[in-house]
Parts: C-alpha cells; sequence; structure tokens
C-alpha cells in the first residue's frame, strides 16, 4: 500500500524517473511477496487456520491463493502496459486491491464495527467499495468505463464464486490435502 502512494506521488509530482526505478524494486517486492504468500497460506492451511466461518483449511485455501494469483497476473499486466499509462495505473491498483483482503478481515474482526459482518465476508464489502470508487473515477473522468478496469473487475469479482465453488469440490480436497500433507 505504501509503495502503492509513493509511486501515485512520484507521478503526481512529474518525477517519473524515479516511479520507474523504484518500480523495479517494486518488481522485486511483488515476486517476493507472491512466494511469500503462497508459503504461508500452504503453512496456514497445514496448521488448519481458518478464519471464523470456515471449517475445513483445504476448502479455504483457494480464498488466498487467488488473490495471490491475482495479484500477480495484475501487477505482471501493469508491468507490460507500462507505457500506456492509463491501462498500468489501473492494473497495479487491481493488483493491490487484490491482495487486501486478508488484512481488511482481520482489520474488522478487530474493529468489531456493527454495520459490517466481520472477517472476510466485511472485507469483501470494503474491497467492493474500492472497486465502485474506480467505475466512479473512470465514469467521471472518461464518461464510460475504461477497458482495463472493466476487465479487472469482471476478472476480480468471478474469482470470488469460483473459488468458494472450488474449494469444496472433491479434485480441489484432493491437491489441496496434497499441498498441506493431509490424509
Amino acid at each position: 500500500i505504501v509503495l502503492l502512494l509513493v509511486q501515485t506521488g512520484l507521478i503526481a509530482t512529474r518525477r517519473a524517473h524515479i516511479h520507474r526505478r523504484l518500480g523495479i524494486a517494486g518488481l522485486l517486492l511483488a515476486a517476493g511477496l507472491v512466494v511469500l504468500g503462497i508459503g504461508i497460506a500452504i503453512y496456514s492451511a497445514r496448521l488448519d487456520h481458518t478464519p471464523p466461518g470456515w471449517t475445513n483449511a483445504a476448502a479455504f485455501l483457494p480464498v488466498p491463493l487467488m488473490s495471490i494469483v491475482l495479484f500477480l497476473g495484475f501487477v505482471t499486466a501493469g508491468y507490460i502496459q507500462r507505457r500506456r499509462a492509463d491501462f498500468h495505473k489501473r492494473l497495479m491498483l487491481l493488483g493491490t486491491i487484490s491482495l487486501t483482503v486478508p488484512a481488511l478481515a482481520r482489520i474488522l474482526r478487530m474493529a468489531d464495527i456493527p454495520v459490517l459482518p466481520t472477517g472476510v465476508w466485511g472485507a469483501l464489502i470494503i474491497v467492493n467499495l474500492f472497486v465502485g470508487a474506480m467505475i466512479v473515477f473512470d465514469f467521471g473522468r472518461l464518461g464510460r468505463l475504461h477497458r482495463a478496469t472493466a476487465w479487472g473487475i469482471v476478472i476480480f469479482l468471478m474469482s470470488w464464486p469460483f473459488r468458494l465453488l472450488l474449494g469444496d469440490t472433491a479434485v480441489w480436497q484432493t491437491f489441496a490435502s496434497t499441498l498441506i500433507g493431509g490424509p
């Protein structure tokens, strides 16, 4: 989040040369996040750690893994589109949004805000507010939805039912038990 804010500030203050240099470090950070995120997701499942509402770590595992896959996909696409600022900024923002659900879920559990469900469901509501802000921005700025925003949002939103359905399938349960070392 801090890197996204710094990078945005560098562009806003017309320091694109620093933005590009820092972007290389950001790619290394992103690669580290992917490797670490996959490892932590699998390790947490091994320890049978699940958020409230989930009782099967293998069924929950697609939730964090898909977040990491989406992050990797959006950031990679953002890097490829780095010469097209309109695509680049939207894809990098979508990549960042993809990783916020676990942190927001924990914050909501600690904050105990009565108008929001706690955990993953409340975090999804907040994340969808970010997505909604992207839509409002595009319509306000362009009078239409930008292609990167449209496709990114479709991919992001469709990933949620996919994750939830995948986690309960026999094929996934077999694959997940291999990943986490279960029976």
